[in-house]
């Protein structure tokens, strides 16, 4: 399964692929720097089964990416996983709910075997 992961941080980058490849099936990582760049990869790289996303990224957030994803019928139900360094209010909670991300992880407060397990539980 391809799973695309979308950081501007290169060291974060490989974190999440190192954990994706922890999943109890074959994994290749696509990654993009922005949502910009995600959008062209979706393109390039089909399919992709799974988004890890951050929300702040330079020249196109992880939230303006989501919306532009959901809005593209192939990828309505695509599962995304948030993994942010982000405050997020209540609001952003029920507004990444209503976009249809499965699981919001919080950078530096997460356990990575959660991750993984959410990657599993989550691939279509």
């Amino acid at each position: 399964m391809n799973i695309l992961i979308v950081e501007d941080d290169r060291t974060n980058q490989d974190l999440l692929g190192f954990q994706a490849e922890d999943a109890p099936f074959d994994v290749s990582v696509v990654t993009a720097d922005n949502g910009e760049e995600a959008l062209q990869r979706i393109v390039q790289v089909a399919p992709i089964g799974m988004i890890l996303l951050d929300l702040g990224m330079p020249r196109m957030d992880g939230f303006e990416f989501l919306s532009r994803l959901r809005a593209r019928p192939a990828h309505r139900d695509t599962p995304v996983i948030v993994v942010t360094a982000r405050d997020l209010s209540e609001e952003d909670h029920q507004r990444l709910k209503t976009m249809g991300v499965k699981q919001i992880f919080q950078k530096g407060r997460y356990d990575t075997q959660a991750l993984t397990d959410a990657i599993t539980e989550f691939a279509p």
